[in-house]
């Protein structure tokens, strides 16, 4: 087992999470680092976090403070490894997710989501359906893409 430890700004929030034999931070730095520990939005989510590996992780939220956007990249406003965004509906936002666009190595996907009356995926981006039956389990019923052969799977999602 790898020994861990962590250092913590003046709320007694995680600024890092380092190996104590190597000194070597698995993310953030320590509470006096005001570049590299990990940082807080003002509700307490983490906006920004430097990675063992040099990326940095970050976050945006809306006034929901639900994430608006999560990023991948050299500093804490680049996106150049990875960037997901996500939407919400502006009239009747219950908490589902809308819409993602997943943006990685020059290539962007964009996926919608719709909901059934109990708030169930029905559908994403109209390349798969989902039913679910009396037990509540997820029936996933085809899967159409241009390099795969139409499926059924079946997902046991109850308890």
């Amino acid at each position: 087992m790898i020994p861990v430890t962590y250092t913590y700004d003046g709320a007694g929030r995680a600024a890092g999470v380092k190996n104590p034999v190597t000194a070597f931070y698995y993310a953030g730095g320590a509470s006096t680092d005001a570049t590299n520990r990990i940082k807080y939005t003002a509700a307490g989510a983490i906006s920004t976090k430097k990675l063992g590996n040099g990326l940095w992780e970050h976050a945006a939220f809306n006034t929901r403070l639900q994430p608006t956007e999560i990023g991948l990249g050299t500093s804490g406003t680049d996106y150049s490894t990875l960037r997901l965004q996500y939407g919400y509906s502006s009239t009747d936002n219950n908490g589902n997710v809308k819409s993602q666009t997943i943006t990685a190595q020059g290539s962007s996907f964009m996926q919608t989501y719709e909901y059934d009356e109990l708030n169930r995926l029905k559908n994403l981006a109209g390349t798969a359906g989902w039913e679910y039956d009396l037990a509540a389990e997820l029936q996933i019923r085809q899967v159409r893409q241009s390099h795969i052969r139409p499926q059924h799977y079946v997902i046991a999602c109850s308890g």
